[in-house]
């Protein structure tokens, strides 16, 4: 059996549990593009 927590995965990023490295998912793409979208519309407010 393996560790609890290894079966589903969830978060914006793939971890390689041997290496620890850790690749973006589509998620962590689209989540990325919210928030600079939301940052330059308030900003574009601010001035």
């Amino acid at each position: 059996m393996q560790e609890p927590g290894r079966d589903q995965r969830f978060g914006l990023a793939r971890i390689d549990y041997d290496t620890l490295n850790r690749t973006p998912k589509n998620s962590y793409h689209w989540y990325r593009g919210l928030i600079t979208a939301h940052r330059a519309r308030t900003e574009e407010r601010a001035r």
